[in-house]
């Protein structure tokens, strides 16, 4: 059921049909000369030919449902109806008459222009007359909406009217051609109901005072100056008539209906949320993020990680959360105009899709799970200034997840029996700065109450992976362990990674690789580190676990047998992997078992049933009692791994309830402990949040590049603890950090709440080793500040390091700042990302700040030469030099981190 959208051709308004996942195209006016091109030519003939079937259409309606359908109101004289046109103001309640005046309904355009070689930043065009705009208003707190009969929402707080936001609702082609069937509204709600039988409801969220507040209403929980949109599709609603006009060729009957709410990105800013990416765009409209399933993936389809949040906030103050509990939801920011799936176009940045004729269909994008999508590009895709993106944030809730373009894990779920309805409920509120709203969003989410233990948060984590990856054996370990102690490297844990188990489920050493287990965690006890485990909720057939678990009914079955036909599809379109899926179809997998990231198929434990649950916390346990380990690295969690056409003991509400049960019934009973999944809800517990495995490489693809946003992203979503991947990332597919990138690693880390080595540095070089070492002695300076920013974040929920904005957010210069942070508010740290850089620009908030000296020194050389103490005005841009020796670090002026490290003197500083 797509959406229609107005598009102006050579002054006469035309309706055209939206995509359902499709960014809105760019409004553009035919007559202008720098837009017409060929394309826009022959849309608007087709646009002229569409109107007049729509006309025709609208007659047809009009006579039909003439006796049903009533118009709008034009005054405030209706029975409970707040009703009132813009020239009628006079007569509306005082709030209402002022946010008359701040949403002022003149005429505002904007065209979209174009050259030969690139797109330029497409704004919408927007076009009211007063008169002819019977308006619905509803205050909550100091915010106004106002709703239009043709499915647009403003909300306004009183300020400038470039602020305000602006939202779309999804309405076929019958719900414009008509007027509204119920148009009223009272004190405390709107209800709109068109034609096609989609309804509206804005109503204020509870408030936060009051006690009883509906458990499935928990997210709305103290949000202030907020207005509640529910926006309900029924299966009944007609979709756009004109079959045979359709702007892109993969659209047709085929189309999911959803219900979908949309908010004009250019009114907001700069936006900041939603989830961690593999491609951390920052801020996100610098990015291309497709409409997708809005579930943690393991690398989605459209570049989703596994940290997903359900709020985005603005640099202007709005706050966009959305249900988390839609039925299909899916979400995109600024999605591609011209790079879609299903569609092929001339320069596509999509390896693999490259070329053909605009008119060829490409192959459905296929994406799996784990190592299936080693070769998929991605995502979102970047280089906004060859394609600028619709500039607008889309929510869908539809009624399953199927999708044409894209074929994914969770596409062939069957959707759950009701009513056939998509419903889609959107919070939106207005703060007066960033932070104000970043803070909004957060106000409902659980507080941890307390911090991950002290010494993991002051101390780097070291882990065997990408030093052994599977091949860890107790010697590995032991060697290893040694070689940090010898260098005199401080620790807090050593992470015994993939596979120290003999199968893949087993809750036991391997007897042939640990074959004293006890005695090796004895000794990493007196050599200073905890003993932490990797475990995930995957079973292979043959281990001990699946066969006692499977025997009970605790691992996920499936409803029935995938067909070959459709494994042998999603194989054969992904490069390297179709071999895989052949093998499959030979082998006869067992009921629920799939393949993940390992070789070997596996079953998942069911999470919902919660004997299962307490069955596999018990073996946890007996194997801490037996071996002494302290911990886990809880990996994995996310609901793509589950086989398809899922069978849990109890219905899963959401996807991503699996994520949720992992973190909160599982990993938070222990106190040494990690995640790398999480989803709302999942915020109350003290455990590191890890980000997803990274590439040993420079870049914002996966790589050093996209550290720093994904560490600010998992603040705003609300994830304090944030884990840095290990120093040098994963070293797959033959990767190996230069000296360079190992070190600049380190720097970028140092400050961050955690720290978590586990290629050796001296594997590198002498070199490294050594400055790698000095980023852990930065760290070591300010133990005490990181414990107790980590405590205050318990409570509050506020990021441990913070965007620029944090600290002064109503400077505009700091909202695209992306390569820096600051831990608390006192300290700011701007690391050296780019390969061979020895400077960069640093951009400083207001206020003074204080150079962190440091000490030019060679390996092995006694002779060190001190920086000089600098200091630096905020809000300005300057050239700091770094040398790879030097991370780049600024205490405020004045604050309690300046006393403790002795700033104002140098001397005292070399003592430290």
């Amino acid at each position: 059921m797509a959406p229609l959208t107005y598009n102006w051709c050579e002054g006469g308004r035309v309706p055209t049909r939206q995509s359902r996942i499709a960014p809105l195209r760019p409004r553009v006016t035919c007559s202008d000369p720098a837009a017409s091109s060929k394309r826009s030519t022959s849309s608007c003939d087709k646009r002229r030919h569409h109107a007049l079937r729509a006309e025709s259409h609208k007659s047809n309606r009009q006579t039909a449902n003439s006796a049903s359908v009533s118009a709008p109101p034009t005054s405030t004289s209706q029975t409970n109806n707040t009703a009132t046109t813009s020239d009628d103001a006079t007569n509306a309640p005082a709030a209402t008459a002022a946010a008359a005046a701040a949403l002022d309904l003149t005429t505002t355009t904007a065209t979209a222009t174009a050259t030969t070689t690139t797109q330029q930043q497409v704004k919408s065009t927007w076009t009211r007359v007063k008169s002819r705009a019977p308006t619905l208003s509803l205050t909550s707190g100091a915010v106004v909406c106002v709703v239009y009969p043709d499915g647009v929402l403003e909300l306004s707080d009183g300020r400038a009217s470039e602020r305000r936001p602006r939202v779309h609702l999804s309405l076929g082609a019958n719900a414009l051609a008509h007027n509204p069937v119920r148009w009223n509204a009272n004190d405390n709600k709107i209800v709109v109901e068109w034609v096609c039988g989609s309804t509206l409801e804005v109503t204020r969220p509870p408030n936060h005072e009051e006690a009883a507040v509906s458990e499935k209403d928990w997210w709305l929980r103290g949000r202030k100056n907020a207005v509640l949109v529910n926006f309900r599709v029924p299966s009944t609603a007609e979709p756009v008539p004109s079959p045979d006009f359709q702007p892109y060729p993969d659209e047709g009957p085929h189309a999911p209906r959803a219900a979908e709410v949309s908010v004009e990105l250019d009114q907001g800013g700069s936006w900041y949320g939603g989830a961690h990416l593999m491609r951390q765009h920052w801020p996100l409209e610098e990015g291309r993020w497709e409409v997708g399933p809005h579930l943690p993936f393991d690398n989605g389809p459209h570049g989703i990680g596994m940290l997903v949040g359900c709020h985005w906030v603005s640099s202007h103050g709005v706050c966009v959360a959305v249900d988390p509990e839609s039925r299909g939801l899916h979400a995109g920011l600024n999605a591609p105009l011209r790079s879609r799936p299903g569609r092929a176009v001339p320069g596509s940045t999509l390896d693999g899709y490259r070329g053909g004729r605009e008119e060829d269909p490409w192959p459905r994008r296929a994406w799996g799970v784990g190592v299936q999508n080693c070769g998929r590009p991605l995502l979102p895709l970047g280089d906004i200034a060859q394609d600028a993106g619709d500039r607008m944030l889309r929510l869908q809730s539809r009624l399953g997840w199927e999708d044409d373009g894209v074929v994914h894990p969770w596409c062939r779920v069957a959707p759950r029996d009701d009513d056939g309805t998509a419903s889609l409920r959107v919070c939106l509120s207005v703060s007066p700065d960033v932070r104000e709203a970043t803070t909004s969003a957060l106000a409902p989410m659980p507080r941890p109450g307390r911090s991950p233990p002290d010494k993991i948060m002051q101390h780097p984590i070291w882990c065997t992976w990408a030093r052994d990856h599977s091949g860890v054996t107790q010697d590995s370990v032991m060697t290893y362990a040694r070689q940090i102690a010898e260098r005199g490297l401080p620790r807090s844990a050593m992470e015994i990674d993939d596979r120290w188990q003999q199968r893949y489920g087993d809750i036991h050493f391997c007897p042939s690789k640990f074959p004293t287990a006890k005695e090796m965690v004895d000794e990493l006890h007196d050599l200073g580190f905890k003993v932490t485990l990797w475990v995930t909720p995957f079973a292979e057939a043959a281990s001990e676990t699946y066969r006692e678990g499977a025997a009970l009914g605790y691992y996920v079955t499936s409803h029935s047998a995938t067909p070959a036909s459709e494994e042998f599809e999603l194989g054969i379109s992904l490069p390297g992997t179709a071999l895989k899926f052949a093998v499959d179809l030979f082998q006869n997998l067992e009921n629920g078992m799939f393949r993940w990231w390992g070789t070997q198929p596996v079953a998942a434990l069911d999470l919902t049933n919660p004997k299962a649950v307490r069955w596999f916390l018990a073996k946890l346990r007996k194997l801490q009692e037996e071996t002494g380990v302290d911990g886990f690295k809880f990996d994995a969690g996310e609901p793509c791994f589950l086989p398809s056409r899922a069978n849990t003991h109890a219905e899963l509400a959401h996807p991503a309830e699996y994520t949720r049960l992992w973190v909160t019934e599982v990993a938070r009973h222990f106190e040494w402990a990690e995640v790398r999944c999480g989803w709302p809800g999942t915020s109350g517990t003290h455990l590191l949040t890890r980000m997803g495995d990274k590439d040993s490489m420079w870049g914002i693809g996966n790589g050093l590049r996209a550290l720093v946003p994904q560490l600010l992203t998992a603040g705003v979503l609300g994830y304090p603890f944030c884990l840095p991947d290990m120093v040098g990332g994963n070293c797959y597919w033959g990767q190996s950090p230069s000296e360079e990138l190992m070190v600049r690693w380190a720097q970028t880390s140092s400050l961050m709440p955690a720290v978590q080595f586990s290629l050796p540095p001296w594997r590198v070089s002498e070199r490294a080793a050594g400055l790698c070492a000095e980023s852990l002695a930065i760290r070591g300076r300010f133990a005490r500040e990181i414990a107790r920013i980590a405590k205050d974040s318990a409570v509050s929920l506020e990021p441990m390091c913070r965007p620029m904005w944090w600290l002064d957010p109503h400077d505009t210069s700091s909202f695209s700042v992306n390569d820096q942070y600051s831990l608390g508010n006192d300290v700011v740290v701007a690391p050296v990302v780019e390969r061979g850089a020895k400077s960069r620009s640093v951009y400083l908030p207001h206020g003074l700040w204080r150079e962190l000296p440091t000490w030019e020194c060679r390996v092995g050389d006694d002779r060190c030469v001190e920086s000089p103490l600098v200091v630096h005005e905020g809000r300005q841009t300057f050239q700091v030099d770094a040398p790879l020796a030097k991370l780049p670090v600024f205490v405020r002026v004045g604050s309690r981190v300046e006393a403790e490290l002795g700033l104002t003197s140098a001397a005292a500083m070399r003592g430290n």
